[in-house]
């Protein structure tokens, strides 16, 4: 393929969609993935993303599959970082205090009702 036809089709593909329907989306959950980078450039308006592959317990996971589709929903990572992921991990440990405990459940319970509107099981 020439270096015109490789820029045509990556504009099309980049550029043209009105909607991009990732099936097997869990593969994108990874943010420095070479695929990741890549959806995150879809210039779209509608993402919708299917998988039969639970997500795990990971807060980062969570966070790049809203990322990618609903770019800045949940600000950007240091923000979510700072906002939920460290205290809700942080309430998790063996050591964590009362507070830390009660903190991480408020701070869990927050994040599930900020990211519903944007997630359907079933």
């Amino acid at each position: 393929m020439s270096d015109t036809d490789h820029a045509y089709v990556e504009k099309c593909l980049l550029e043209g969609p009105n909607i991009v329907v990732a099936d097997e989306a869990h593969k994108l959950k990874n943010r420095t993935a070479s695929v990741s980078q890549i959806a995150q450039r879809f210039r779209t308006t509608t993402r919708l993303a299917l998988t039969g592959s639970p997500l795990a317990n990971n807060l980062t996971e969570y966070y790049v599959m809203i990322d990618w589709l609903a770019p800045g929903y949940l600000g950007d990572f240091e923000h979510f970082k700072i906002s939920y992921k460290d205290p809700i991990e942080k309430g998790t440990y063996a050591d964590a205090s009362k507070y830390e405990q009660r903190r991480s459940v408020k701070k869990l319970k927050a994040l599930m009702a900020d990211i519903e509107p944007k997630v359907c099981a079933g």
